[in-house]
Formats: C-alpha cells, sequence, structure tokens
C-alpha cells in the first residue's frame, strides 16, 4: 500500500507542469507580437526571423514534424492550408516558412531563417498601394496525449503573432486653434487609428488671392494632445493645417487650413484697470502713488468669480 507521502509525489509528477504540452513563436528576439511594414519595406524585400519554443514534445509526445508557416488569414488553423480555398480569403495556400523535425523539437528551441515579408499569402509576392493585409504566423504539430497511445491531438502556437502590411494612409486628424499671446495652441486628436506622430504647418494669411506661404511648424507626439506654434506677431491672421503619420511612416492629407490671430495679453494690472481699479493709491514712504494692493486683491476676486 502506498503511504500517502509517496501517493502524492506521484499526482505531483503527473500534474507537473513541466509534462504539460506548449508551442511559442517570436519575431527574432523581441517581444512584439505584430510586425507591421510598409510599402516601402515591401519593394525593398525586407524580411524577418522567427524563433519557437517548445515544451514537452521529447520523449515520444510528438508524432510528426512541426510546421510553422504564414496564413491568409488572422487567426491559426490546427494545421496549414496548402491547398488554398475560399476560407482562406483569397485562396491563396498558406507559406510553409520551417519544417523542425522530431530530434530538433525536442532540444526545446530554435530559429527558422530569415524570410522576406513580401511572400506572405495576403500579398504573394506584390506590393500593392492602398491596401492593409494581416496574416497570422503559426505553428502545429501533431501530438498524443500524456500517457496516451494515439495521435489524434494537433498541438498549435499558444502566440498570436500577425504580419501586417499597410500601405494605406491614414484619415487626417481632428484639430482646434487656440489663439494666445504670440502664439497658436493647435490641440490634435486621432480619426480611428494607431498613430506615430502628427505634423503641422502654418503662414501667415495671405492677401487676395495669393497663396500662403507654408513654413514647417513643430511635430507631436500622438500620445500628446496639442502643440505650441511660438514666435508668432499678435495681430496677424495666420493658417494652420495639420496630417497625420501612423506606425509604419504612411502619411495623411493636410487636414482644410484653419486660421487663428494672437492677441496680446493685458496682463494682470491691465484686466485690473479694465475691471475699474484705480491706477494709483495707498501710500508710499517717498510720496510716489502706487497701486492699492487692497484694491487690486479685491478686484483680482472679482475677475476670478467673473472667469468661473
Amino acid at each position: 500500500m502506498r503511504t500517502p507521502l509517496r501517493a502524492g509525489l506521484v499526482l505531483l509528477v503527473v500534474a507537473s507542469p513541466a509534462l504539460a504540452q506548449s508551442v511559442s513563436l517570436a519575431f527574432g528576439s523581441g517581444s512584439a507580437t505584430s510586425f507591421p511594414f510598409n510599402q516601402a519595406s515591401c519593394n525593398n524585400n525586407s524580411s524577418y526571423i522567427i524563433t519557437w519554443t517548445a515544451t514537452g514534445l521529447g520523449s515520444g509526445n510528438a508524432c510528426a514534424n512541426m510546421q510553422i508557416f504564414v496564413t491568409n488569414a488572422q487567426s491559426c488553423p490546427n494545421s496549414p492550408n496548402t491547398g488554398g480555398s475560399a476560407d482562406a480569403g483569397s485562396g491563396t495556400p498558406d507559406l510553409i516558412i520551417g519544417t523542425v523535425d522530431l530530434a530538433t523539437l525536442a532540444t526545446g528551441s530554435g530559429t527558422i531563417q530569415a524570410q522576406r515579408l513580401r511572400d506572405m499569402p495576403g500579398l504573394g509576392g506584390s506590393c500593392p498601394d492602398g491596401v492593409n493585409v494581416t496574416n497570422a504566423v503559426c505553428a502545429s504539430v501533431q501530438t498524443r496525449a500524456v500517457g496516451a497511445t494515439s495521435c489524434d491531438t494537433f498541438q498549435t502556437s499558444t502566440t498570436n503573432l500577425t504580419l501586417q502590411y499597410d500601405a494605406k494612409p491614414p484619415d487626417p486628424p481632428s484639430m482646434n486653434l487656440l489663439a494666445q499671446d504670440a502664439k497658436i495652441v493647435v490641440q490634435l486628436g486621432p480619426q480611428g487609428e494607431t498613430l506615430q506622430r502628427y505634423e503641422t504647418q502654418y503662414a501667415e494669411a495671405p492677401p487676395g488671392d495669393a497663396g500662403p506661404v507654408w513654413r514647417q511648424g513643430p511635430n507631436l507626439e500622438a500620445t500628446k494632445t496639442s502643440v505650441s506654434i511660438t514666435g508668432l506677431t499678435n495681430g496677424q491672421e495666420y493658417l494652420v493645417q495639420a496630417r497625420s503619420v501612423d506606425v509604419v511612416d504612411n502619411v495623411s492629407a493636410y487636414t482644410a487650413p484653419l486660421s487663428a490671430t494672437p492677441e496680446a495679453s493685458n496682463g494682470f494690472w491691465g484686466e485690473y484697470k479694465d475691471a475699474g481699479g484705480h491706477e494709483l493709491g495707498g501710500c508710499s514712504a517717498t510720496g510716489a502713488a502706487v497701486p492699492s494692493v487692497v484694491g487690486a486683491l479685491a478686484v483680482l476676486v472679482a475677475l476670478m468669480r467673473r472667469r468661473r
């Protein structure tokens, strides 16, 4: 009869996570799960590298070679579609980029040699304009469950890797202008796509039918919401336009120009006098009149209440 301790050890070994079967993939040694690229990278024959890690697939648990492939879809099937079908989008067969034999699989890790981005099934070797295509990178191996004798299980990769060809420009950003003293604050926001940055231009409003002479304004990281164009002339009308740049450097059209006119600020004492404060008052040891501090504070409180 087994002692409780020995039975517990047997149960621990059978249920040990070390015996769990899994396969994971990565782009090189990085942690990103998406590999976006633009038309220029596609045309330049840029490539990617896949590394794989396997657990629990030695000692006869794997029944066949593992296949690593790119599927003409955004999620992974149990095994690659090598003949093409209507279920695979355009009907283009999945692309097998590597085959890992049983001996190599038992070592637990490896690397698939560099592959051209343009060869992913959704592109088929071309680099078309104006499209956005995503394909999943997958692994599949036929296995037997721990303690089983038949090979009736497919072990697929647990990671969700995707290749994304993006040759579609983003939409222009939303834009609002706030005129201030010698500057214009440009407020920007995305229009439904993950962006890298915004780029701005500004120009003095031209007389008559003359066209504006655009100057490069400041750029703004997409994680922020506003940027200031400084060093402007108060009382001069300016035009401002902006565009979006996505994560693979596709550039949108510019927004329709908006106008704003910087205005000089009166400052505290200007607002104090405009609100009815007396310029002179109080007392001074030298006999020179100075603004009444009490009166200034009273007007300041009134101004603050008015702004609320």
